[in-house]
C-alpha cells in the first residue's frame, strides 16, 4: 500500500521555511528610502493653467460634429415606414382583433375586442 502523501507534513513545512528572520520594519524602511534616492523620480504633473481654452476646443467640435450630424439625422427619418401589423395572436380570451393602418399619423392600431370576457359576463352589441 501506497504511504499517504501528506504523512511528512512537518518535515515538508519545515523544509519550506525562510531560511532568514524578516528584516524589523525600520530597517526594511531605511533600505527602502536609500534605494529610492538613488532613481530620479519624475516631477508631479500640475493641473493646467488655462484648462478653458481645452473646453472651448471640444465644445466647438462637439458642435460641428453635431450640425454635421443633424442633416444625415433628419434624411434618415423622413424615410421611416409606418407601421405595419401583418399578423398578431392574442393567447387570452377575446371576441375580436380589429388591425387598422393610420395613414396621417403613420401608424398601425390594433385593438383587441372583449379581452378576458367569458361566456357568462359577455354582452352583445
Amino acid at each position: 500500500m501506497n504511504a499517504h502523501p501528506l504523512k511528512n507534513w512537518r518535515d515538508a513545512l519545515a523544509s519550506l521555511k525562510p531560511s532568514k528572520a524578516p528584516v524589523p520594519a525600520e530597517a526594511f524602511w531605511t533600505e527602502f528610502r536609500r534605494r529610492a534616492s538613488r532613481v530620479e523620480q519624475a516631477l508631479a504633473l500640475s493641473a493646467p493653467r488655462h484648462p478653458l481654452p481645452r473646453w472651448g476646443l471640444a465644445a466647438a467640435c462637439a458642435l460641428v460634429l453635431l450640425a454635421a450630424a443633424l442633416p444625415v439625422w433628419r434624411r434618415t427619418g423622413d424615410r421611416a415606414e409606418t407601421s405595419v401589423i401583418h399578423s398578431v395572436e392574442v393567447i387570452a380570451s377575446h371576441r375580436a382583433v380589429l388591425i387598422m393602418k393610420d395613414d396621417v399619423h403613420r401608424a398601425a392600431i390594433l385593438w383587441v375586442v372583449g379581452l378576458n370576457e367569458t361566456a357568462e359576463n359577455r354582452t352583445l352589441p
